[in-house]
C-alpha cells in the first residue's frame, strides 16, 4: 500500500464521515421537523373533525327549533351520526355529557349512560375530569391523559381535541394515539436512514474504486445539504448521466429534497388556513362591535365586576362623555346601592350557569349620582379565551311614571260615583269598576268575556243599539239612555257616554262606557208621566191613555185578524148620589165601582175612567165578540151588589155600550163614538142594560140571554144528549176507548153547538150541573158496553176549571163510578192546558186526589195554549192529545209533521200516551202510525155517534177480529 493510497483512504474516510455526519444532521432536522408537522396535522384534523361534529349537532338542533323534530328525536339522530364517524385509520368521537355521563361511545353502546367520573378503571375518571377541567375555562381544547389500545392492556399517550355544545350539555371529543404518530415518524425515519445508508454505502463502494468521481457530487450533496438546512428547496443536485453510485446518491437525495419541500409546503398552507380562521374570527368580532355599536339600548361587557366594554347608549345613558370613561370602572359603580347585592347574585348565576339571566328591574346610577330605573339581561359571552358578561340596560324611567300615573287614573276610575265599563274592540267586556258592580250586582267574574248585552232587559228599542254600533265604530262618541235589567232581576235607568279607544295606528282597540244611574229620576219622572195619564181619583188610565191602549191594541188586531171590544160603562142616575150624600160619598163610590170593574175583568181587558161617572173597558186579542158579551154580564152582575154610603144600603145600576173592530169602525175615536152611542142606547132602553152599536149585534145578544134561560131548564126537559167518537189504537185500528161530547138541542132555537152553549154554561154555575149531569151518563154507558162486549173501553170526559173550582168535585167522580160500577182506571178526565196553567193549590190537591183513585188525566188541544212542559211534569199526566189544527196539514206541511213527531217523541220521554184528534186522511193517520203516535181519533174511523151505533160499530169490529 503506497502513502498515495493512504491518504486517499484518509480523504475518503474523511468524506464518507462527513457525508455521514451531513446525512445524520439534515435526518434530524428533517425528522424534528416531521414529527411536528405530522403531529400538527393530525391535532388539527382532530380539531377539524370536532367543529365538524360540532356543526352536524347544530344542524340537527336547528330542526328542533323549527318544529321539524322533538329534542329526543334530534338527539339521538345526532348520537348515530356521531358513533360512525370515522377519520383516519384509529380516529373515532366520543361524547359526554356536563355530568360525565356517556352520551354517545363509538363502539360499545352499552356503555351509554354510564358516569365515568365514578368508573373503576382510573383511565375513564382521568379522562371525565380532564375534560370537565378543561370546559370550566375554555369552551374546547386538548387534552392529554393514558388509554389502553385495543388489543393491548398496557396504555398509551393520547391527546384528544374537545369542545362544548351548550344548548345540550354535550361534550364532545375524538382521540389521536400518539404512537400512530411515532410509527409513522419511525417509519419514514427507517426510510431516510436507508436512503441514508444507501447513500454511504454507494460513497464507500464508489470510494473504493473511483476516489476521483466522488468528490464533485459529494461537494453537491453538501452544498444541497447546506441549502436544505436554510430553508431552500430550490437547487436540487445534478443528477449523473450514468447509472453508477453516485448518480443513485444524487437521485436519493433529490427525493428527500423534494418530500422535505413538499412537507414545508403542507406547513405553510396551514399556516395560512390558520391566519384566515384568525382573520375571520377578527371580522365576527368587529360585525359584533358593529350590532353592539347600532344597537338602541345600553351595552356593557364586564369580567370580573370590572366593565371591560361599553357602547355610545351605554355612555349617554350614563352621562359619561364618552365610552372609555366607563371602562374600568366597577359595575356596582352604575347601579344604586340597594340594587347591588342583588345585581351581583345574578351575574354569578350567570357565569356559572351560562344560562341568560332573564328580564330584571333594578335600580341604577348615572355617573353625575342620578338614579333612575331601568330593565336588564345578561348572558355569559367568551372574550380573550375567557367568560364575562354581556348585560343590556333599557331606562324604564318615563313607562315607570307612566305607569304611577295610569295607576292614579285607575284609583279615580275605581272610586268615580259613575259607572265604568270597558270592552276590546269586538265588544267583550275586560272591566268594571266598582260602582258599576253596586249598581248592576254583577261582578267582573260574572261579566268579564260577555258582552254589555247580558244588562239588555228588552225595554231600549233595537235603534238605539243600532245607533250606538253606528257611531262608536266610525270613531265617534254616543250618548244615550238605556234601561237595563240588574243581576237581581230588577230595572235600572242610566245615562250612557261611550266613546272608542283608538291606538297608536288609528285604529280602534278598546271602547270605554261612563254611566251615570238614573232610576231615580226616572222614578221621578214616571210619577209625573203616571200623574199625566192616570186619574188621581181611581188610580185608573185617563182618556189620553185610553186612546193610546185602544190604538195599540187595534194594531195587534189587525196583524192578527183578532177582534177589539170597546165598552162604555155609565153609572145609572149617579148625580143623584152627589146631590144626596156629596162629592166624597160619589168619590168614594166611584172609587168601589173602579175595583169592581177590576174584580170583574181581572187581566183580560184595559179599565179607564173618561170623565165623570163613565168607565171605558177594551178587550183586546179576542177570537169573537161572544167574550166581550159575557164580560158585559159580569160587570153588570158585579155592579149590581148593594153599594153602602155612610152605613145606607144603595142599590146602582150601571148600563153598558158596546163596540167591536173591525165590524163597527178602525179607528180609535170612531169606536169611542160608537160606543158612546151605544151607551145613549142603553141608558134610554132603561139602563142596567148592555146596548150594541148594530141591530145585528142587540139581536145576538137577545139570543144569548135567552139561551142561558132555556139551558138553565135544558136538563130537566131531556133536551140534552150524548154522542160518542171511537178513539182507536194506531198499530192494530182496535176500538179502545170513546169520548163523551154533550150536545143541546132546544125547542125554540134548535140544535144549538157546544161552542155557544158551553163558554155560557162556564158563566154561570150551569157548568157544574152540566159536567156531572155527562160523567154520569158516559160512565154509565161506558160500564154496559163492557158489560155486554167483554172489552175494556175507556170513557174520556171533559173538564172546565169551574168543576175543579168546587172542593166536592172529586167526591162527585168517586161517587159516579160506584153508582155506575165503572173501574175508575176505565175512565179518562180531559183537561186543557190553560186549565193547567191558571190550576191553583186547592185545585192541584183535587187532580192529585183523582190520580190517587186511578182515573187517567189527559191533556186536551195541546199545542194551542202554553205548551209548558213544566205543567207535563207537574201534574200526573196520563195522555196528551195533539190538537187537531196541528193534524189538518200532516199530508202536506213538513213543519206539521215535525211538531207532532216532536210532541210524540217528548210526551213518550215522559212516560205519557198520546192521541191525534181530527184524523181525516189515511195519510194522516200513516204519519201519525209511522212518528209512533198511540191512539186516533177522527172521522177518517168514526164522527161523534149516538150509544147505539157505537155499540153496533163495537160489535162489529169484535165480529172481524175474531173472524181475522
Amino acid at each position: 500500500m503506497t502513502i498515495k493510497d493512504l491518504k486517499l483512504r484518509w480523504k475518503q474516510s474523511i468524506l464518507i464521515l462527513a457525508a455521514a455526519i451531513g446525512i445524520l444532521a439534515v435526518g434530524a432536522a428533517g425528522i424534528g421537523d416531521l414529527a411536528r408537522s405530522i403531529t400538527a396535522e393530525r391535532r388539527n384534523q382532530a380539531r377539524e373533525m370536532v367543529e365538524v361534529a360540532v356543526r352536524l349537532v347544530h344542524h340537527i338542533d336547528s330542526r328542533v327549533a323549527a318544529g321539524q323534530l322533538s329534542l329526543l328525536e334530534a338527539q339521538e339522530w345526532a348520537k348515530e351520526e356521531i358513533r360512525n364517524l370515522r377519520f383516519g385509520e384509529s380516529g373515532y368521537f366520543w361524547i359526554i355529557d356536563t355530568h360525565a355521563r356517556i352520551v354517545a361511545h363509538p363502539v360499545r353502546r352499552e356503555l351509554e349512560g354510564v358516569d365515568m367520573a365514578a368508573a373503576a378503571d382510573p383511565y375513564s375518571r382521568a379522562v371525565a375530569a380532564a375534560a370537565l377541567q378543561a370546559i370550566k375555562t375554555r369552551e374546547s381544547g386538548f387534552i392529554n391523559y393514558e388509554w389502553p389500545k385495543p388489543g393491548s392492556d398496557s396504555a398509551v399517550h393520547k391527546v384528544s381535541f374537545i369542545t362544548l355544545y351548550g344548548p345540550w350539555e354535550w361534550i364532545i371529543g375524538t382521540g389521536l394515539y400518539i404512537d400512530d404518530v411515532r410509527e409513522m415518524i419511525w417509519t419514514r425515519t427507517a426510510f431516510v436512514g436507508g436512503i441514508a445508508l444507501a447513500v454511504l454505502a454507494i460513497v464507500v463502494a464508489g470510494s473504493m474504486w473511483i476516489a476521483r468521481g466522488i468528490a464533485t457530487p459529494l461537494a453537491a450533496v453538501t452544498r444541497s445539504l447546506v441549502q436544505l438546512t436554510e430553508g431552500q428547496f430550490s437547487s436540487p443536485v445534478r443528477e449523473p448521466e450514468r447509472r453508477d453510485e453516485i448518480g443513485d446518491l444524487a437521485r436519493a437525495f433529490n427525493f428527500f429534497r423534494q418530500k422535505t419541500h413538499e412537507m414545508e409546503r403542507l406547513r405553510i398552507e396551514k399556516e395560512i388556513a390558520q391566519d384566515r380562521e384568525r382573520q375571520a374570527l377578527r371580522e365576527g368580532e368587529s360585525r359584533y362591535r358593529l350590532l353592539v355599536e347600532q344597537s338602541p339600548d345600553a351595552v356593557l361587557v364586564h369580567r370580573n365586576d370590572e366593565i371591560i366594554y361599553a357602547n355610545n347608549v351605554a355612555a349617554s345613558l350614563f352621562r359619561a362623555e364618552r365610552p372609555e370613561k366607563l371602562i374600568g370602572m366597577a359595575v356596582d359603580d352604575v347601579l344604586a346601592p340597594a340594587h347591588q347585592e342583588k345585581a351581583r347574585a345574578l351575574r354569578r348565576n350567570v357565569l356559572v350557569s351560562g344560562w341568560a339571566m332573564p328580564l330584571t328591574e333594578g335600580a341604577y346610577r348615572k355617573l353625575d349620582g342620578e338614579n333612575f330605573i331601568a330593565e336588564a339581561t345578561a348572558a355569559r359571552v367568551h372574550v380573550d379565551n375567557g367568560y364575562a358578561v354581556h348585560t343590556v340596560i333599557r331606562d324604564v324611567t318615563e313607562r315607570k311614571r307612566a305607569e304611577e300615573t295610569f295607576r292614579k287614573l285607575s284609583k279615580v276610575v275605581e272610586q268615580s260615583s259613575s259607572l265604568v265599563l270597558i270592552t276590546d274592540a269586538h265588544g267583550h267586556i275586560e272591566y268594571v269598576n266598582p260602582r258599576f258592580e253596586e249598581v248592576s250586582g254583577y261582578a267582573l267574574a260574572d261579566v268579564a268575556g260577555k258582552t254589555p248585552g247580558v244588562l239588555k232587559s228588552g225595554n231600549t228599542p233595537d235603534t238605539v243599539y243600532q245607533e250606538l254600533w253606528g257611531a262608536i265604530k266610525q270613531g265617534r262618541e254616543w250618548r244615550g239612555e238605556f234601561c237595563n235589567r240588574k243581576k237581581n232581576g230588577s230595572l235600572f235607568w242610566e245615562y250612557a257616554i261611550i266613546s272608542p279607544i283608538k291606538g297608536e295606528d288609528g285604529g280602534i282597540t278598546h271602547y270605554v262606557a261612563v254611566k251615570e244611574d238614573l232610576t231615580v229620576r226616572k222614578a221621578y219622572e214616571e210619577r209625573l208621566l203616571r200623574q199625566a195619564h192616570y186619574d188621581a181619583l181611581t188610580d185608573l188610565p185617563n182618556r189620553a191613555l185610553a186612546m193610546d191602549r185602544l190604538s195599540q191594541a187595534l194594531g195587534r188586531a189587525r196583524h192578527g185578524n183578532r177582534v177589539v171590544a170597546l165598552m162604555c160603562v155609565g153609572i145609572d142616575d149617579f148625580k143623584r148620589i152627589n146631590g144626596t150624600f156629596g162629592h166624597a160619598a160619589g168619590d168614594d163610590v166611584l172609587i168601589e165601582v173602579a175595583d169592581r170593574l177590576r174584580a170583574a175583568i181581572e187581566d183580560s181587558g184595559t179599565i179607564a175612567r173618561l170623565e165623570g161617572d163613565v168607565f171605558s173597558i177594551i178587550f183586546p186579542d179576542l177570537e169573537a165578540g161572544i167574550h166581550a158579551e159575557i164580560a158585559s154580564r159580569r160587570v153588570i152582575n158585579a155592579l149590581a151588589e148593594p153599594f153602602f154610603i155612610d152605613g145606607q144600603e144603595i142599590i146602582l145600576t150601571a148600563s153598558i155600550g158596546q163596540t167591536l173592530f173591525p165590524t163597527d169602525g178602525i179607528e180609535p175615536q170612531v169606536l169611542l163614538r160608537n160606543a158612546q152611542s151605544a151607551l145613549q142606547r142603553a141608558k134610554s132602553a132603561g139602563r142596567n142594560t148592555c146596548r150594541y152599536f148594530t141591530p145585528r149585534m142587540n139581536v145576538d145578544a137577545r139570543r144569548r140571554i135567552q139561551m142561558q134561560s132555556l139551558l138553565r131548564r135544558a136538563i130537566e126537559n131531556d133536551e140534552l144528549s150524548v154522542l160518542y167518537q171511537p178513539v182507536v189504537e194506531t198499530a192494530t185500528r182496535r176500538w179502545v176507548g170513546a169520548e163523551a161530547l154533550m150536545r143541546w138541542n132546544s125547542p125554540q132555537l134548535g140544535p144549538i153547538p157546544p161552542s155557544e152553549f158551553i163558554p155560557l154554561a162556564e158563566e154561570s154555575d150551569l157548568i157544574v150541573s152540566l159536567g156531572e149531569w155527562i160523567l154520569t151518563k158516559a160512565c154509565r154507558q161506558a160500564a154496559h158496553w163492557n158489560r155486554s162486549s167483554g172489552t175494556s173501553l175507556h170513557m174520556a170526559v171533559n173538564v172546565s176549571a169551574r168543576q175543579l173550582r168546587d172542593v166536592s168535585f172529586a167526591e162527585t167522580v168517586a161517587r159516579t163510578l160506584h153508582e155506575t160500577t165503572l173501574p175508575p182506571d176505565h175512565l179518562e178526565l180531559e183537561l186543557t192546558e190553560r186549565l193547567l196553567v191558571e190550576c191553583g193549590t186547592q185545585n192541584g190537591r183535587i187532580i192529585e186526589v183523582l190520580d190517587g183513585m186511578g182515573i187517567s188525566l189527559s191533556i186536551d188541544d195541546f199545542g194551542t195554549g202554553y205548551s209548558a212542559l213544566t205543567y207535563l211534569r207537574q201534574f200526573p199526566t196520563k195522555i196528551l192529545k195533539i190538537d187537531r189544527s196541528f193534524i189538518r196539514n200532516l199530508g202536506s206541511s213538513e213543519k206539521d209533521a215535525a211538531l207532532v213527531k216532536a210532541m210524540i217523541a217528548m210526551a213518550h220521554c215522559l212516560g205519557i200516551k198520546v192521541i191525534g184528534e181530527g184524523v181525516e186522511t189515511p195519510g194522516q193517520a200513516m204519519v201519525l202510525n209511522g212518528a209512533g203516535c198511540d191512539f186516533i181519533q177522527g172521522y177518517l174511523y168514526g164522527k161523534p155517534m149516538s150509544a147505539d151505533d157505537f155499540a153496533a160499530g163495537l160489535a162489529d169490529k169484535t165480529a172481524k177480529r175474531a173472524v181475522g
